[in-house]
């Protein structure tokens, strides 16, 4: 159930909320913004690895 919720509030958070959303809570009260990296960071590795994490823990029996 952990990889699913990550998955659901991954999604939530990187595509339904859209990039300045993101952008502008991430980087209240920082010293330092975050790089032009994160967007592609949290969008496409964090969703793609939950799904991977999903779809093995399904195959697999279980993961841990």
């Amino acid at each position: 159930l952990c990889p699913l919720g990550a998955l659901i509030a991954g999604v939530m958070f990187y595509w339904v909320c859209g990039k300045k959303f993101v952008r502008q809570n991430i980087d209240l009260g920082a010293r330092r913004k975050l790089g032009g990296w994160y967007e592609f960071a949290s969008k496409y590795v964090f969703c793609g690895l939950t799904v991977l994490v999903l779809v093995l823990g399904t195959v697999l029996g279980s993961i841990g």
